[in-house]
């Protein structure tokens, strides 16, 4: 039996958690540093998916829904199989999409960095049906940064249960710094 939970604190601790990953993250694409963006997004992935069950457990059955119901909540779920592949499989689920590559990048033309297909991960990939079309629909294929800011901005702004918002001690408002997001430009 899931037990509801208020503790705000660890919500803002999560989210600290993840603004830190993000930065991480950010950093590895401005340094072509592809093992630097992969720690970077696990880490996010791994921090965010840890907020959604703290929040699944804050306020069962409705949050969910609400999630399962909205894009970046659609993205969160895609990005749990990231997670678990990242984690317990070390895919690289990353490629590079344009430019050039030899055994570095090297600048030739904008590029930006894109989920792989799942089709393109192992053969040995987990099974999680669950996960696996929202992955398939709302991740694969698009660019790791503007995801990973579309499931961070679904924390942000509409996962919070809406009896808690109002004795949040910190601001809800997106981004909370410029320091939140990825550029995705």
């Amino acid at each position: 039996m899931t037990v509801p939970t208020s503790d705000l604190s660890a919500v803002r601790r999560v989210q600290t958690a993840i603004r830190h990953a993000v930065a991480r993250t950010q950093l590895g694409i401005e340094q072509n540093d592809h093992d630097l963006v992969f720690i970077g997004y696990v880490e996010t992935v791994v921090w965010a998916c840890a907020l959604d069950e703290l929040l699944e457990r804050m306020e069962p059955g409705a949050y969910a829904e609400r999630r399962d119901g909205d894009p970046g909540g659609q993205v969160l779920r895609g990005l749990r199989w990231a997670r678990n592949q990242g984690v317990h499989q070390l895919l690289v689920l990353h490629r590079q999409v344009g430019g050039m590559m030899l055994p570095m990048i090297l600048p030739g033309g904008p590029s930006v960095l894109v989920w792989a297909e799942r089709s393109q991960a192992v053969p040995n990939a987990r099974s999680q049906p669950k996960n696996e079309r929202p992955y398939d629909q709302f991740v694969a294929g698009n660019q790791v940064a503007a995801t990973l800011a579309d499931a961070q901005r679904f924390l942000w702004e509409r996962a919070i249960p809406n009896p808690f918002v109002d004795a949040l001690p910190w601001d809800l408002s997106w981004p909370m710094s410029a320091e939140d997001t990825l550029d995705v430009t």
